[in-house]
């Protein structure tokens, strides 16, 4: 399993794929249970190549 990931200062993000079921998951998980308030969110959508791609972020600044 690969995950990508980036630290700079004191963040870490990665990305995740479907394929990663269990970690992706884990991380479904955690993001289904924090509040809404602790959470920021976006999307961006692409179009080419004859398919539509969506890619998603969510953020939370909880360092547990």
């Amino acid at each position: 399993m690969q995950i990508k990931s980036w630290v700079k200062e004191d963040s870490i993000l990665f990305s995740l794929k479907a394929k990663q079921k269990n970690i992706l998951d884990d991380v479904t998980r955690y993001f289904e249970k924090a509040s809404l308030e602790a959470l920021k969110y976006c999307s961006n959508y692409d179009k080419g190549h004859a398919r539509i791609e969506v890619r998603k972020c969510s953020v939370s600044q909880d360092s547990q």
